[in-house]
């Protein structure tokens, strides 16, 4: 469906036409893209306007890595863009589905944030808010990643409540608004399925909940095999606290922990038949929330591999 919408942009279409086509309820920032550089390419090729996704991924990998001006030594970075490369891409992704897209704004997010505890400026804090808006506009996840990360903001960013309760306020404005769009131009605003529904009586029993649970850690951890950042993420996270003198940031712990009860949480919440729908779409949610931890992997990573040198 993510197509469609990016040919109505392609066709000079507007916000209001969204409602025509399957899915309308979606947010389309991805699909905009798509369609306005498919449209102002110079020979107008469908694939033209994808290749924004690749670009926007590979800018985040050098993003990350830009920061290491203290490691004199171009191999090291070298090194470290082609690990996290090699154990984040998927082609197949580029084909159309927003998860890259996501991923880099995670990643946004995650490496802002880290400056912005060290300089709080004004820049830093607009440059967080916009991020977080884009994520809202990405897809239907990133309105509970709005969440996530503002509970992380306002928990970790070090500054006065006033500041703390600007953030939150215009993030739930950036919420309400997109609401009242969508429902007052497209017609609907509305998510795959009912957050409450009759099916979640179900886990009254304790069976359910213990068989629900090993299901969703089972693809868990073959998606961790599918897209292995998440087995470089844990190793350097659990290396970090073990034998390395730089700890990981608290920050960055307490995301892995909301994250991990995120996942977890959108799976029990569903009524469709698990053993069918996680194979299709938990490594994506994976792959996705994997951009928050890219950048404090890189600052750890090239930590141990200067040790080594």
């Amino acid at each position: 469906h993510w197509i469609y919408k990016a040919q109505i942009y392609f066709q000079d279409g507007t916000f209001a036409d969204l409602k025509y086509v399957d899915f309308s309820y979606y947010p389309q920032l991805g699909s905009f893209l798509w369609g306005y550089f498919w449209k102002n390419s110079f020979l107008e090729l469908e694939y033209f306007g994808r290749l924004i996704f690749p670009f926007l991924y590979l800018v985040g990998i050098f993003l990350s890595v830009s920061s290491l001006n203290n490691s004199k030594n171009l191999l090291i970075k070298i090194v470290i863009i082609a690990v996290l490369i090699t154990l984040s891409l998927d082609f197949y992704l580029f084909g159309g589905y927003q998860d890259y897209l996501l991923f880099f704004e995670i990643l946004v997010f995650s490496k802002f944030f880290d400056l912005y505890k060290k300089n709080k400026s004004n820049l830093l804090f607009v440059i967080l808010f916009l991020d977080t808006v884009l994520i809202l506009w990405t897809k239907q996840e990133g309105f509970f990643y709005n969440i996530i990360l503002t509970i992380v903001f306002v928990v970790f960013c070090d500054q006065k409540n006033k500041i703390k309760a600007l953030f939150s306020v215009l993030v739930f404005l950036s919420i309400f608004l997109q609401i009242e769009l969508k429902n007052n131009i497209i017609g609907n605003f509305q998510f795959n399925e009912p957050i409450i529904h009759n099916g979640l009586l179900r886990y009254l029993q304790i069976s359910e909940i213990i068989s629900t649970f090993l299901l969703i850690s089972k693809n868990i951890i073959i998606s961790f095999f599918r897209y292995p950042i998440w087995i470089l993420t844990l190793f350097i996270v659990s290396y970090s606290q073990l034998f390395n003198q730089v700890k990981m940031e608290t920050y960055t712990k307490f995301y892995l922990l909301v994250y991990f009860i995120f996942v977890y949480a959108i799976y029990f919440q569903t009524k469709m038949d698990l053993a069918y729908v996680l194979p299709i779409t938990i490594d994506r949610i994976l792959l996705q929330g994997s951009g928050f931890m890219v950048y404090p992997v890189v600052i750890l990573l090239n930590n141990i591999m200067l040790k080594i040198k």
